[in-house]
């Protein structure tokens, strides 16, 4: 949990930079890939992991627009990093007025789960890398460049080792 806002301002700060270097190689073309018939196409994911930040921390105070829980539709990869751009902004602005008291005060989730202010900024990391991650492998499987997330990618991997074999 964070004991401060800036704790959550640092990480999230870090996180999302990691997410807007995905977001930053998507098309418009690449929104359609799904791994297979039924699951949600490589669009929706990247559409949920920007507006479902809205319903999150919407719930604990902070002002967030009401981005609803489906998918547009006929959505850009354009709009989409204009739109985590934009919420990004909105949260670590916010985040920055919020108190050691505020990080502790407990809302309600799902009519049945009750989780502090703190807790559901760790929730909301957590639910963007898990989404990163099928973000990850849809743009793979589209034929998209992998940046780097938690080191290098498969490619630039392969690039240290062959220049350590050349010496």
């Amino acid at each position: 949990m964070f004991t401060t806002a800036q704790q959550f301002i640092d990480e999230y700060s870090q996180e999302s930079a990691v997410t807007q270097g995905l977001l930053a190689v998507l098309t418009d073309a690449s929104l359609a890939q799904v791994q297979a018939e039924g699951l949600h196409d490589l669009g929706r994911i990247a559409w949920h992991i920007t507006s479902s930040r809205c319903y999150l921390l919407g719930q604990t105070g902070f002002e967030m627009p009401d981005q609803g829980h489906g998918f547009p539709g006929n959505l850009t990869a354009d709009m989409i990093r204009a739109n985590y751009d934009m919420l990004l902004e909105r949260i670590l602005q916010q985040a920055a007025t919020k108190t050691e008291a505020d990080l502790q005060v407990v809302y309600r989730f799902f009519d049945k789960l009750d989780v502090s202010l703190s807790q559901m900024m760790r929730m909301l990391i957590s639910h963007e890398v898990h989404h990163r991650g099928q973000l990850s492998v849809l743009m793979r499987q589209a034929g998209l460049p992998i940046p780097g997330i938690y080191g290098p990618n498969a490619e630039a991997t392969a690039e240290m080792l062959k220049q350590m074999e050349q010496g």
